[in-house]
Order: structure tokens, then sequence, then C-alpha cells
């Protein structure tokens, strides 16, 4: 005689899987299926995990720059059919994103009264969460910083940041082409009551998280990375670490390494310098640990002297993983005039090697009608960790979604962009997703 698992015993071990499995779940019958997507008693129950698997839908929109310096970031929301940037701090889900003092004085310059407008802008994103810089235009800089959670209209302010002894602070992040992304966003998954010190706080963001701010010297006698991390549990920045990197060689960073990729808490960059191309891998723990990594001498590398660097040699970069779990494999989206090439890093000896093909090339992406322009000047500005999806910019045509499954381009946006490399992913959290279905399901 067969046994079978009641229906509530069923939905509550789908309710702390991760989503593609509740969704099949759902998916075997029309009572799973009506629990799972109107019951608002298993909504509140659900405690879902990140597994190995893409999830697309937790991608909700692009943060974006559409002028240099300007007062304000924008946001487009990409799952409205118009994908039309607005201002981040207007009305709807995302009112109350900046703090007061932002959305009051978005401006660019002085007003008036001879007060100081401040500029903001996105530095990073991860897991519903946001960093936001702000910063005067002209001396004195006071650059401060914020974590914001958009979807529920709350933010966090840091204490004033460190500084590295010699590193500039720029007035305008937006106008400068980087060689070192500084910034990175780590967020813990704690919610609600068990959202740690941060949960706790009205003036929090309701989940735990870290900041950190580092930077690479690399000169021709001395090579290390500078570190510090601000954590919500503790309402403060952690002290001075700096870290040795021998196996780092070259006497000066290049541009365009691109930014950073995270993967179960390590922090990966990859680095150009005169002499070679590296991936930098930090783990986060008690004791920081660095490990670097050499890419082979054919991997593409931009021109080392910057008088002969120009428009037709311009080469991007993109650090991405296979799978949003320590058992993907890391790989480098290049591009250059004419395509999209992966450079893939192999699990077992970690060695890497550029894939047998070519991952886009220029026919291959959809174009409605043919514009003066006949390059393909393409650059990939960002990979959204937790959906798969890589953002390309096409100059004169836009940007497109790049799936990391298929390698397929998946969808196209007509809004324009001063700095397409100052744009970051707006991935919702998994705690705040919710699963949609189909009438013929």
């Amino acid at each position: 005689m067969r046994s079978y698992l009641p229906l509530d015993m069923v939905l509550e071990i789908a309710a702390r899987s991760d989503p593609a499995t509740l969704v099949r779940c759902a998916a075997t019958c029309r009572a799973a299926r009506r629990r799972v997507a109107g019951d608002p008693a298993f909504r509140r129950r659900l405690r879902l995990r990140h597994a190995d698997r893409f999830v697309p839908s937790l991608l909700r929109g692009h943060l974006i720059a559409t002028g240099v310096c300007q007062g304000e970031p924008q946001f487009v929301d990409t799952t409205t059919a118009e994908a039309t940037p607005r201002p981040l701090a207007a009305g709807g889900d995302l009112e109350g994103f900046l703090p007061r003092a932002a959305a009051d004085g978005g401006g660019t310059a002085d007003d008036d009264s001879g007060r100081r407008r401040r500029h903001y802008e996105h530095v990073a994103s991860r897991d519903g969460l946001v960093l936001v810089r702000g910063s005067n235009l002209r001396p004195p800089y006071d650059a401060d910083l914020w974590v914001c959670d958009p979807s529920a209209r709350r933010s966090q302010a840091l204490p004033a940041e460190p500084k590295f002894h010699g590193v500039a602070v720029p007035s305008c992040y937006a106008k400068i082409e980087r060689n070192w992304e500084p910034y990175v966003l780590l967020v813990g998954d704690g919610g609600g009551e068990s959202g740690g010190a941060a949960a706790d706080d009205d003036d929090g963001v309701g989940r735990p998280f870290q900041v950190l701010k580092t930077n690479l010297a690399v000169s021709p006698n001395r090579r290390f990375l500078q570190i510090h991390v601000f954590s919500s549990e503790t309402g403060e920045w952690g002290p001075y670490t700096e870290i040795r990197t021998p196996h780092l060689y070259g006497s000066r960073l290049l541009r365009g390494g691109g930014k950073p990729l995270v993967v179960d808490g390590a922090v990966h960059w990859l680095c150009l310098t005169d002499k070679a191309s590296y991936n930098l891998k930090l783990n986060v723990t008690d004791t920081a640990k660095v490990t670097i990594t050499a890419l082979p001498a054919t991997f593409p590398r931009p021109s080392t002297h910057p008088k002969k660097q120009s428009i037709d040699d311009c080469i991007y970069y993109l650090l991405v993983t296979t799978s949003p779990s320590p058992c993907g494999s890391l790989m480098v989206l290049v591009t250059d005039r004419t395509k999209i090439s992966a450079w893939s890093q192999e699990k077992q000896t970690g060695k890497w090697r550029q894939k047998a093909q070519d991952v886009v090339k220029n026919n291959d992406i959809p174009l409605e009608t043919r514009r003066h322009c006949s390059t393909f000047d393409v650059r990939v500005c960002w990979f959204a960790e937790r959906s798969g999806v890589v953002l390309v910019y096409l100059f004169g045509y836009g940007f497109f979604w790049l799936d990391l499954r298929s390698m397929k381009i998946t969808r196209q946006f007509k809004y324009q962009a001063v700095c397409p490399a100052n744009s970051h992913p707006y991935e919702m959290h998994l705690s705040s997703w919710v699963p949609t279905f189909s009438a013929t399901i």
C-alpha cells in the first residue's frame, strides 16, 4: 500500500528549499499552485535559500547615470514594458530610496542661496540593497555613504569613510574611467527578527551587511591590498588592514578591469597591470586572505602605453560565474570591436583557457534598423549575480540583456546613458521574491 506525504508537509519542505524547487512543487497540482500563489499565510512562512541555479525574475531593474555628475541616480524598472529611466527618489516603490537631503537637494551646482548642492550616485548593489555615495562637486568634497533598501524605503547612513594615504578622493565617480573598483557591498541572509543589530535599529535596513572599501596599490617597489570593512552589526569601520600581494607583478594598474564579483562570500577582481593579468580573490573572514591567479599570456590586453590607446583598440572586461553557488566556474567576458568572447577557469586545475567559440558576434545582436554607425562598438557593463544576466551596451543602439545560461540576447532597451560603465543591476532579495504562474499551468 502506497503512502503519500500530506500536502501541508510537502509545502513546508518546499518553503525551505530554493525558488526552482518551489515552482516545480507548485506545478504538480492545482491545489499546490493555489497555496503557493495565493495563500498569504504560506507566503509568510517562506524561508527560501539560494541554490546553484540562476533566478532571472530576481532582476528588477537597472541603476544608471543619465548624465555626468548629475545630482540624483536614475532607476530603470525592467518589470514594465516601457523601461524608461526615472529618478530613484521619486514616488512609487522607490520613494524614500535616498535620504531626504538627497531627494531635496539633487542639483549639480550651488543654488541661489549659496548653499552647496550634493551629487549622489550608486557605487554598489547586491541582494536588494544599494550603496549610495554623496559628495560636493567642488572642495571640500565631504563624501559620505548610505546603504538603502528601495523596496522597504529604508536607509542607513555610515560613519565617515576612512581614507587611504596617498589615494585621491574623486568628487564625481561617474566621470572617472577607473583602474580599480574600491567599494563592495556584502549582504547577509538575516531578516526580520533574525536580522541582527541592523534589523532592530529604526535607522537600519533590516538585514546585516558589510561595506568593503579597498584599494590595490601597485608601484615598482611595493604591491599590496588596502582594506577597511564596515559592519552593520557594530556600526563602525574596522581597523586598517594591509595584505601584501607578492605574486602580482607590475609597476602600475591599467584601466578596465570591470566590476568586482562576489561568489560564496569571496570577492574577485580582474587586475590588469603593465606586466600581466590576474584574478585577485579576497576571502573576507576574521583573518582576510588574498589569493592571486595569473591569466595566460595569450589573454587579450589593452595597450600599456596611455598615449597609444585609441577608441579602436578599446577592450572591456567583466568577471562572471556560471552558477551562483560555489560549484560554478569563473569566467571573464572580453569585448572588442567585433565580438564578445569568454575565458573560463577550470574548476579542477584553476587554469584559464579561452572557450572554443565566441559568445556573441555583431550579427547576433537584434537591431531593428541600421544607423549611421557601422562599427560594433560594444562593452559589457555588469553581471547580475543572482539572475545570471549580463548588461551589454552597444553604442548607437542602446542596452541588451545577455542570458549567461543560453549565451543569447534576450531583451533590448533603447534608453541612453552618458556613462554606461557607471551602472549596476538591482536584484531583489530572495525574501521578497514571489513566484508567478501562467493560467496554463
